[in-house]
């Protein structure tokens, strides 16, 4: 008797077949567009397709005017490291040893294999303020897969792709992003996510807008880099709209060649 579940072999050979036939119209359609910005004039369209930023730990690890210090010397380490970034959000603040106070004499990072040589910058740096900086490292994989609460962290820094317009900017860092690991629990932001009646002068996009808002101003965020890519398309081509994560809404292009 056939068992319901079994999986025949002709099954995985078809899905296969399938695959490999939609892979292959795939590249002769990539071919054929290369082929057609041969032969017309182009122009580029950029798209944001993701945000690098320092996030700190909220839970009553390091004071404002310390956060400002470390993402200061974080961001300068940056830019030994990472050739032409002109578009680091840098401080001109010159650091003297004794300045900032950390009773602890150290602080704790998280470190993977893209951003270790940074961090080795950033720890020489921090031994000149006698401060130790210890490295929790792991594999981008596990960083994934490991929830922030269960880290014993000050600092990570995060590379996440989300909707650049409230109020789904920070619906999005709220729900999909790793952001929520650390920030999410907070009365605040449990009351965007589970749509909690607001006064009746405020929306939704003023509520997120002023959440995050918070959380830049007491430095708990800083921006690093913006990603945005650049999709080369013919200059016939009109009415081009940036969807949410770097994408392009095809459907709304409208071709103003004339015949």
């Amino acid at each position: 008797m056939n068992k319901p579940w079994k999986i025949d072999n002709k099954v995985s050979y078809s899905i296969r077949k399938r695959t490999t036939g939609a892979i292959s119209m795939l590249l002769s359609s990539v071919i054929l567009f290369r082929e057609f910005l041969k032969k017309s004039k182009n122009k580029k369209f950029s798209t944001n397709f993701g945000n690098e930023f320092i996030l700190f730990n909220p839970f009553n690890r390091t004071t404002k005017s310390q956060r400002i210090f470390l993402s200061d010397i974080l961001l300068d380490s940056i830019e030994e490291v990472i050739e032409d970034q002109t578009d680091l959000n840098r401080s001109t603040k010159q650091y003297e040893p004794g300045d900032i106070f950390f009773p602890e004499k150290k602080v704790k990072v998280l470190v993977v294999d893209y951003n270790k040589p940074v961090f080795e910058v950033f720890r020489k740096k921090l031994k000149e303020f006698e401060i130790d900086v210890i490295f929790h490292e792991t594999t981008n994989i596990e960083y994934i897969n490991n929830h922030l609460l269960n880290l014993d962290i000050d600092l990570v820094w995060m590379f996440e792709s989300y909707n650049q317009h409230q109020p789904f900017k920070t619906l999005d860092l709220l729900t999909h992003c790793k952001f929520q690991e650390w920030f999410g629990d907070f009365e605040d932001a449990r009351a965007i996510v589970e749509d909690i009646n607001y006064r009746p002068h405020e929306s939704l996009k003023s509520v997120c807008h002023s959440f995050l808002r918070k959380v830049e101003l007491m430095k708990y965020m800083i921006p690093i880099f913006v990603h945005r890519k650049e999709v080369i398309i013919p200059e016939t081509m009109k009415n081009l709209k940036e969807q949410p994560y770097g994408t392009i809404d095809f459907k709304s292009i409208i071709n103003d060649k004339e015949e």
